[in-house]
């Protein structure tokens, strides 16, 4: 019986080459996900190593190189008039409580000290400020000044009965009596230093206060006042700490990026392979589906003549003229693969044969 073939011979070309190791084949979907999930791994490993190499290997730090201290003490001399409480004519820090009405006049001293310089120079005022709940007004005590030296005296009156008065006048001029009146002396100190570790530029401010309208005159705050001050310098400081975070993610992509190349060659996935002939066979399908009735097995040889029709348009039209379905039989054997499509008319059976080669 003779057949027309659609293909002498089809294999699937495989471009798979021999590998010493078996390949472990998996499902097309685990396979995939396993590929993705190491890329991932691998982009965000590379992404972290790439921002550990941004990372500078060295900080700059400040650290002292030379301390310095200024340091300002006031003294004062409270004269007094002739009293029996104290006996005396002056009255110098902690020897007593100062009586305004006993108090003739009080002078003050300033001794100012920047330690440890080579050159020291600059300007200091001396300013007075009257303070009350309502209002505040400042005056000028001393000028600014020029030293030129690591340490200066100036003396200045703690002149209460003058700052008094005017808080009096303020409170007649304004007709309100302003509460809590208060002298602040600050002396104002801006220094110029030079030392080994380069250049100085403070200010420094000490004050006094003194309580007015009171029948006794506190000097508040503290008589001796300093204030330290430190000179840095920038040094690069390594961080080693950057160092290892570089070598642990290297290592770590470089460790995913062979576990990628092994799984690449240990594993496959599953490979579907659509044949000439099974695109064939879907393409009748789909298109003369209705007409083909499937049977499990090739029918038994009943003596029929056998005709073979030239394509499968021709079983279409006689099953169509004899009104009979077309039955379609897949054979898998060894050697030869087939499909045979047939329309069976009691003594002939018309027959489209499909097959090649394994």
């Amino acid at each position: 019986m003779k057949k027309i073939r659609v293909n002498n011979k089809m294999k699937a070309a495989s471009t798979s080459k021999t590998f010493p190791f078996p390949r472990k084949t998996l499902a097309k979907n685990i396979w995939f996900a396993g590929i993705i999930f190491l890329t991932i791994l691998i982009i965000l490993s590379a992404y972290t190593t790439l921002a550990a190499f941004q990372q500078p290997t060295q900080v700059e730090e400040s650290v002292p190189t030379y301390g310095y201290t200024h340091t300002a003490k006031f003294s004062y001399i409270a004269y007094l008039t002739n009293n029996t409480i104290y006996n005396k004519s002056i009255l110098l820090p902690g020897q007593g409580t100062i009586f305004k009405k006993i108090t003739d006049h009080i002078d003050a001293t300033l001794t100012y000290t920047f330690n440890t310089a080579e050159q020291v120079s600059g300007f200091y005022s001396i300013k007075a400020e009257v303070q009350t709940d309502l209002w505040t007004k400042r005056y000028t005590i001393t000028p600014q000044t020029y030293f030129y030296n690591s340490s200066f005296i100036v003396g200045f009156p703690i002149d209460f009965s003058y700052f008094e008065s005017i808080v009096a006048k303020i409170n007649d001029e304004t007709g309100v009596t302003a509460s809590d009146p208060r002298l602040t002396i600050t002396c104002d100190i801006s220094t110029t230093a030079k030392t080994y570790a380069g250049m100085v530029y403070e200010s420094f401010s000490p004050t006094l206060s003194v309580p007015l309208g009171a029948n006794t005159i506190s000097i508040e705050g503290d008589l001796s006042q300093s204030a330290d001050g430190v000179i840095t310098t920038t040094i690069l400081v390594d961080q080693p700490e950057v160092f290892a975070q570089r070598n642990n993610m290297m290592i770590t992509t470089i460790l995913l990026v062979v576990i990628f190349s092994f799984y690449l060659l240990l594993t496959k996935g599953e490979v579907f392979i659509v044949s000439k002939m099974d695109k064939i066979i879907k393409k009748i399908m789909k298109k003369y589906g209705e007409w083909i009735v499937e049977a499990s097995a090739s029918p038994e040889d009943t003596g029929a003549e056998s005709i073979i029709v030239k394509t499968f348009e021709d079983l279409v039209k006689t099953s169509e003229e004899l009104g009979r379905p077309i039955v379609h039989v897949s054979v898998h054997a060894s050697p030869v693969q087939k499909h045979l499509f047939y329309v069976f008319d009691e003594t002939v059976q018309y027959e489209f044969v499909i097959d090649m080669d394994d």
